[in-house]
């Protein structure tokens, strides 16, 4: 649920802290969450998959900006 965000915010212009906030908790339920099931694939898979939708979604929620 880590790796996500700390590559995102190194490389990727547009990262925000919703998106990172996001991506980190989605990870860890998701992870979690497969643990649980006992997913065919390893829940690790399942959990980045979830951190990148949430860091994609988090980060397209922008603050607008005022024109004064």
């Amino acid at each position: 649920s880590l790796f996500v965000p700390l590559t995102a915010g190194i490389y990727w212009k547009r990262a925000n802290t919703v998106g990172t906030i996001l991506a980190m908790i989605l990870g860890l339920v998701v992870w979690i969450f497969c643990i649980q099931l006992e997913t065919e694939y390893p829940p690790s898979i399942y959990g980045l998959i979830a951190s990148g939708l949430g860091m994609v979604v988090g980060s397209s929620f922008r603050k607008s900006q005022k024109v004064i």
